[in-house]
């Protein structure tokens, strides 16, 4: 389930082969804070980095980034099969991390663009500009 708390810009929304760039808080439904990016609220301030279709996500994720606008911030409300304690979850946490439980994820987009990747552990990945062709006239 996800609720809108800040409408991002325009209406382009990431899709495979973009880097998506946001930060993520996760609370429990009592609000209490277990894990996040930010450093107010404990973390390191480094936004997550994800290229869609490559990096491992957990399910909610895979199924949510893809529905935000650059600087939207949505809270996703997730059961414990689309998160963390889903069958063949591709990531870890530790053993105090709350993962049998339903949990809040919100999460602020601040930006995606399409991406190469250069190194299969997704380490080096270079940004795809699109180049402006302009026509020299000689007289």
């Amino acid at each position: 389930m996800k609720a809108i708390i800040r409408s991002g810009d325009g209406k382009a929304k990431p899709a495979d082969g973009d880097q998506a760039i946001f930060h993520c808080t996760t609370r429990t439904l009592d609000g209490i804070i277990v894990d996040s990016t930010r450093s107010e609220h404990g973390g390191k301030d480094n936004p997550i980095r994800n290229v869609l279709g490559k990096s491992k996500m957990i399910l909610g994720f895979v199924e949510g980034i893809p529905t935000m606008t650059k600087g939207e911030v949505a809270m996703f409300k997730m059961k414990p099969e689309i998160h963390y304690a889903e069958e063949d979850c591709p990531l870890t946490v530790s053993e105090t991390f709350p993962k049998n439980d339903e949990l809040h994820f919100e999460i602020e987009m601040i930006d995606f663009h399409k991406v190469k990747v250069v190194s299969e552990d997704l380490g080096v990945v270079k940004k795809v500009c699109k180049m402006m062709q302009s026509t020299i006239l000689n007289k």
